[in-house]
């Protein structure tokens, strides 16, 4: 099956906690989120270069003695036939981590034994998912993926990149429900992606810390990244 990558970080400090690692990006996504960071790998792969299985094996092969693991991102990853990727990724001997939205909660289970650590983004508060994901979700399937981590003893963390156009101040109580007991949750800077409009704007530090002392309440540890 075409995995369609169409990204290669060789080396990151940032995405994979306590670890050095190379990243992996998948093109396509089941979600359409306003705020994208990769809205080009979501919206057009297609003007990305491709890599092929066969050469990225091989450069973690190259690689392998300067980094400790990988990082599948995207895009979506689930979207992909990826469970024959990841064992050659550990026959390497390096440590994979999964970053994924939580729509494919039937792909989630099915990976979650073979992966060491997961990223799953939590987008906004449920009254207002479908609007910060631009798709007809059922925000039942996110609600099982967030239960399933939970449950899973694997090492993971959900993160909300707090956009302030989905995310006002006095939603973000009902939105760290959605996680509370969790074990690990971030709440990441937005970086705006648009120059005007109701993107253009994003929170400032202090209003962060205080989004972090609500989560607090409710997560085992709750931290802002990005700032």
């Amino acid at each position: 099956m075409d995995l369609n990558i169409r990204g290669f970080l060789p080396q990151s400090l940032m995405d994979y906690p306590d670890n050095i690692a190379a990243v992996v990006f998948f093109g396509g996504c089941n979600m359409s989120c306003p705020f994208c960071y990769n809205a080009g790998l979501v919206k057009t792969p297609e003007k990305y270069d491709k890599y092929t299985e066969e050469w990225v094996l091989n450069e973690l092969e190259r690689r392998k003695k300067f980094i400790d693991g990988v990082v599948l991102s995207g895009g979506e990853p689930t979207l992909y036939d990826i469970e024959g990727f990841i064992k050659k990724i550990k026959a390497i001997g390096l440590l994979v981590k999964l970053d994924t939205n939580g729509l494919n909660t039937a792909a989630l289970e099915n990976l979650l034994p073979l992966v060491d650590y997961v990223a799953m983004d939590v987008k906004a508060a449920k009254q207002r998912y479908r609007d910060a994901t631009g798709v007809n979700l059922d925000l039942e399937d996110i609600k099982k993926s967030i239960e399933l981590l939970k449950k899973s003893g694997k090492p993971h963390e959900f993160r909300t990149t707090v956009v302030p156009a989905f995310i006002p101040e006095e939603d973000f109580e009902a939105l760290v429900s959605l996680v509370e007991g969790a074990e690990n949750y971030y709440i990441q800077q937005y970086r705006p992606v648009k120059e005007a409009g109701p993107l253009s704007k994003a929170y400032e530090p202090e209003v962060l810390n205080r989004l972090a002392e609500i989560a607090g309440k409710k997560v085992k540890h709750a931290a802002v990244r990005g700032v």
